[in-house]
C-alpha cells in the first residue's frame, strides 16, 4: 500500500445513498400493499406494483386517476396533491380505489417528495396500504355505535338493561382499538396525540368531557396542563393549568400512589368532604375516572374522563381507559423522541455548516477516503477518492510536517490534530485548514481513521490582521512615547505597557498592578481629583481625562496627561476600560512661560495704558472749552479704544489669576435681586433696540463678590445683545433653589452648535460659524465667567439650539 494512500481527503457518498435507499424501497414493498414513483407534477405514473390489491403497471402510464380512482374521490385526491406539490410535504391521504378485481377497496395512500440540490421536486416515492377490511369496520361500529346510542338513550338509567349488550360494547372496544391505533400513527405533534386519543374515547363511552393532562413543576409546585378537552358542545371545560394540591386528598394522593380514582356519584361518595363536593359542583361534575400515569416513581399525567349525571363505570370501561392512557402516553413520548432526533439532526447539519467543516473517514488497509457531501462547499473545489492526489494539494512546505504528524498518530494511535495550508488546484489559491482525527477499532484487527477538517483561513486572516494591528499599536505608542494601560475594573487589575513603567521610573514586569499602586504616584494635590475622575468614569460616564502631576521613583516631579474611555459595561457600570497617559511637562513649562509673560505684559502695558487714559481725558477737556468739536469727538473715539484695550488687559489678568487659582474674592452678603436689575439697566441704556426683561424671586441674600458677579452678569447679558443682532428680548431670570439661587439669562439670535457647547467655557475657543467669527472678542469672556463662578463654588452651563438663541445658566450657594 502506497504511504500516501493513508491521507486525508474526500470522496463521494452516492453508494451509501443507493443502498440506504434500497433498503428503503425493500422496506416500503415489505410492509405496503402498493409500492409506486410518479413525476414532479403527478401527470404519470412511472412505476406501479399493485401487489395483487392494484392492477401492477411497469411501464408509464398518464391516465392513472381515471384508471384506479372512484369519480367521487378524485377532487379530494387532487386537492391533497396540489397541496403537497405546493407546500413541498407529505402527500397523505385515505381513498377509494379500483381494485385489481374490478371491486372498489380503500387505500391509504402516502407520498414523499424526493429534492434535487437546488430544493425542487424530482419525483415522488409512494406506498398505499389496503385499509379496506378497517373501512368496513369502521363503517360497521359507526352502525353498532348508532344502535348502541339509540338503546342507552331508551335505557340510561336501567342499568341492568345496559349490560345485555356487553357482548356488543366489547365488540366495539375491539373496534375502538384499531381506529386508535390507525388514528394516532400518523401524528407527530404531542398535544395533537393527547386531544385525538381523548376525543375518541369520550365519543367511544359517550362522555361529557375527556382529557388527558401532563404533570408540569413551576417553582417547586406540581400542576395539571390541561390543554385540549373533548368536550359534548353543552358543556365546555376551561383548560390551562391547576394545581395537582388543589385536588382534593381523594384525587392526588390517590393518584400519586399510582391508583385510579372512581366516583360513580358525587353525591353519594362518603370520601369527598363538603368543601370539595361545593367545588365539583361548580364544575357540573357528576361522576369521574382519573387514570394515573406513573413513571420511575413519579405522577407523569393522568387521563379522566367525566359525566355531567351519575354513572356506573364498569371493569371493562376503565379497563379501556387504562390502556387509552399508556397508548397516549407511549405515542407523545415517541412523537417528541422522532422531534428531539429530528431537532438535533438538525442542529448537527447547521453546526456542521456553519464551523466550516466536513468529516472524512480513510481505510488504512486499502487507502481509500471517503468524505462528507460538503467538501467541496467548504474547500472550494472537488477533492478526489485517491488520497495521493489529497496529499499532493498540501502547501509543499507544510509537506512535511503534516506527513510526520499522519504517522505518529496510524503508528502510536495517538489523535491527529494539525494545522496547515492547502493549495487550491484551480487558482492556486492558499487555504488554511484544520485537520483533527483519531484512529479507531472496528474488529480484531481492522481499524477505520475518522476524523473532521474545517477551513480556518477566515481566522488565520483575521490572526494576522490582528498581529499587524497590534505591531502597528506597539510601533505608534513607542514613537509617540505614550504608556497605554488597560484595566479590568471588576477584578481591579490593571495591564501596563512598558512605557508607563519608564514614566514612573520603574523597572517593568507582565504583572498586572492594582488601581491603588497607579495612584501612588499621583502628586498629593492631584490624588483626589484624579481618583474622582476615574470613579465618575467608571460610574457614569464611561470617559476619563484628566491632567494631572506624577512624583517619579527618583522624586522628579512630572506633568502626565490622561485618557480612557470605557470598553465593556454591565448594567451601565464599566466593568473594563483602556487608555494611554503621555508627559506633557514641557508643554507645561511653555505654558507657564506664556502665562507668566501674558502676566508681565498686562501689568506692565496697565501703567502707560493709565496715563494715556489720564492725559485722554484733559485733553478733551482742553478740546470742549475750545469748543471745538470735531477733534473732540476724534478724542471720544480715542479714550473709548482705550477703554477697551484696559478691559482687554484686565482680562488677561484675570485669566492668569484663574489658571493658578488665585483670583481674589472679597465675600460680602448682598441681594441679588438688585444687582441683576442694576446691570440690567446699565445695558438697556446703552442697547435700546433691545428689551431687557426680568424674572427676579423673592428678595435672595448670597454671600458672594458682589463686583465679580456683576462682571458675569455684565458678560452674560453683553453677550446676549451682541449675539442677537436683530434686537428682541433678552430674559434675565432668579429662582431660589434648598442650595442657593439659579439665574439665567436667554436670547434669541444665533444660538450655539450642540457639540460646541461644552467648549464655549475653554481660554480663547470662538464658535467657528461665520455669522459668530464677525463679532469681536478674544474668548476670554466665558472662560472668565465660568472661573469666577467656579471660585465660588457654583456651576454654569449653556442650553441652546442654532437659529433659536441660547440660555446660559449659573447657579450660586447662599
Amino acid at each position: 500500500m502506497k504511504e500516501s494512500n493513508r491521507y486525508l481527503g474526500e470522496a463521494s457518498t452516492e453508494g451509501a445513498l443507493r443502498q440506504s435507499e434500497a433498503r428503503l424501497r425493500l422496506f416500503i414493498a415489505a410492509s405496503s400493499n402498493v409500492v409506486y414513483r410518479t413525476n414532479a407534477d403527478w401527470t404519470r405514473i412511472e412505476q406501479l406494483a399493485g401487489k395483487e390489491m392494484l392492477a401492477d403497471k411497469p411501464e408509464p402510464i398518464g391516465d392513472w386517476m381515471k384508471n384506479y380512482i372512484l369519480p367521487e374521490d378524485r377532487p379530494s385526491v387532487q386537492a391533497a396533491i396540489r397541496q403537497a406539490i405546493a407546500g413541498k410535504s407529505v402527500f397523505d391521504l385515505e381513498h377509494q380505489v379500483v381494485q385489481a378485481d374490478g371491486s372498489t377497496g380503500w387505500m391509504h395512500s402516502r407520498a414523499v417528495p424526493i429534492f434535487d440540490k437546488q430544493g425542487e421536486i424530482m419525483e415522488w416515492f409512494g406506498a398505499g396500504t389496503d385499509i379496506t377490511e378497517r373501512k368496513r369496520t369502521e363503517a360497521a361500529l359507526r352502525e353498532s355505535a348508532a344502535n348502541c346510542q339509540a338503546q342507552l338513550e331508551e335505557a340510561k338509567d336501567q342499568a341492568a338493561e345496559w349490560h345485555k349488550s356487553k357482548d356488543l360494547l366489547q365488540a366495539g372496544a375491539d373496534a375502538f382499538r384499531v381506529m386508535l391505533g390507525d388514528t394516532l400513527r400518523p401524528l407527530g405533534d404531542p398535544i395533537e396525540i393527547q386531544y385525538a386519543a381523548t376525543r375518541l374515547l369520550g365519543q367511544h363511552l359517550h362522555v361529557d368531557w375527556a382529557f388527558y393532562a401532563e404533570v408540569v413543576s413551576k417553582n417547586r409546585v406540581d400542576f395539571f396542563q390541561i390543554e385540549r378537552v373533548y368536550h359534548v358542545p353543552a358543556h365546555p371545560f376551561p383548560e390551562g393549568l391547576y394545581p395537582v394540591e388543589s385536588f382534593s386528598s381523594i384525587n392526588h394522593e390517590t393518584l400519586r400512589a399510582g391508583q385510579n380514582v372512581v366516583v360513580y356519584d358525587l353525591e353519594t361518595d362518603v370520601r369527598i368532604s363538603e368543601k370539595a363536593r361545593r367545588s365539583y359542583r361548580a364544575f357540573d361534575l357528576g361522576s369521574w375516572v382519573c387514570i394515573p400515569l406513573n413513571k420511575s416513581g413519579r405522577l407523569v399525567a393522568v387521563l379522566a374522563v367525566h359525566e355531567t349525571r351519575p354513572r356506573r363505570w364498569t371493569p371493562e370501561e376503565i379497563h379501556l381507559m387504562e390502556e387509552v392512557a399508556e397508548r397516549t402516553w407511549a405515542a407523545v413520548e415517541r412523537a417528541r423522541a422522532e422531534k428531539a432526533l429530528a431537532e438535533n439532526e438538525e442542529r448537527l447539519q447547521l453546526s456542521v455548516k456553519a464551523a466550516n467543516l466536513f468529516t472524512w473517514d480513510i481505510n488504512p488497509q486499502t487507502g481509500e477516503i471517503n468524505h462528507s457531501s460538503n467538501s467541496a462547499e467548504v474547500l472550494g473545489f472537488e477533492v478526489e477518492k485517491d488520497s495521493n492526489e489529497n496529499f499532493s494539494f498540501i502547501h509543499p512546505d507544510d509537506k512535511e510536517f503534516v506527513t510526520s504528524a499522519i504517522r505518529q498518530t496510524l503508528d502510536n494511535k495517538s489523535p491527529l490534530d494539525v494545522e496547515h495550508r492547502i493549495i487550491n488546484p484551480q487558482n492556486g489559491q492558499e487555504i488554511w485548514v484544520r485537520a483533527q482525527g483519531q484512529l479507531t477499532k472496528k474488529g480484531s484487527n481492522e481499524y477505520s481513521f475518522i476524523g473532521i477538517t474545517q477551513n480556518i483561513t477566515k481566522r488565520k486572516q483575521a490572526e494576522e490582521a490582528l498581529h499587524t494591528s497590534e505591531e502597528r499599536y506597539r510601533i505608534a505608542l513607542q514613537s509617540a512615547e505614550m504608556a497605554a494601560w488597560d484595566w479590568d475594573v471588576e477584578n481591579d487589575l490593571v495591564q501596563w505597557n512598558d512605557q508607563h513603567y519608564y514614566l514612573l521610573g520603574l523597572q517593568s514586569t507582565p504583572f498586572a498592578k492594582s488601581s491603588a499602586f497607579f495612584l501612588q504616584f499621583i502628586h498629593p494635590e492631584d490624588l483626589q481629583r484624579v481618583s474622582n475622575e476615574l470613579m465618575q468614569a467608571v460610574e457614569e460616564t464611561g470617559l476619563y481625562h484628566a491632567e494631572f502631576r506624577i512624583v517619579r521613583t527618583d522624586g522628579q516631579v512630572r506633568w502626565m496627561n490622561g485618557y480612557g474611555r470605557a470598553v465593556s459595561k454591565k448594567a451601565s457600570k464599566t466593568t473594563r476600560m483602556a487608555g494611554v497617559m503621555f508627559d506633557i511637562t514641557h508643554y507645561k513649562l511653555l505654558e507657564q512661560q506664556k502665562e507668566g509673560f501674558i502676566s508681565i505684559a498686562s501689568h506692565e502695558l496697565k501703567t502707560p495704558l493709565t496715563s494715556l487714559k489720564a492725559y485722554g481725558e484733559i485733553l478733551q477737556e482742553i478740546l470742549e472749552e475750545a469748543d471745538d468739536k470735531a477733534n473732540v469727538e476724534l478724542v471720544n473715539k480715542m479714550n473709548g479704544q482705550i477703554d477697551r484695550l484696559a478691559g482687554l488687559i484686565n482680562d488677561l489678568l484675570d485669566t492668569t489669576k484663574i489658571l493658578e487659582q488665585q483670583l481674589p474674592l472679597n465675600r460680602e452678603r448682598f441681594n441679588i435681586n438688585e444687582l441683576i436689575r442694576q446691570r440690567a439697566e446699565d445695558h438697556q441704556h446703552m442697547s435700546p433696540g433691545h428689551t431687557i426683561t426680568l424674572d427676579l424671586c423673592d428678595d435672595a441674600l448670597v454671600q458672594a463678590d458682589q463686583e465679580r458677579i456683576g462682571q458675569v452678569l455684565t458678560n452674560l447679558i453683553s453677550n446676549a445683545i451682541k449675539y442677537s443682532p436683530k434686537g428682541g428680548e433678552v430674559r434675565v431670570s432668579c429662582k431660589a433653589r434648598q442650595d442657593g439661587v439659579l439665574v439665567s439669562v436667554q436670547d434669541h439670535g444665533v444660538g450655539i452648535p450642540k457639540q460646541m457647547q461644552e467648549k464655549v467655557f475653554e481660554r480663547f475657543f470662538r464658535v467657528p460659524d461665520v455669522q459668530v467669527r464677525n463679532y469681536p472678542g478674544m474668548g476670554l469672556g466665558l472662560y472668565i465667567t465660568a472661573g469666577i463662578i467656579h471660585r465660588h463654588g457654583g456651576t454654569i452651563w449653556v442650553e441652546s439650539e442654532p437659529g433659536k438663541g441660547a440660555t446660559f445658566h449659573f447657579t450660586l450657594p447662599f
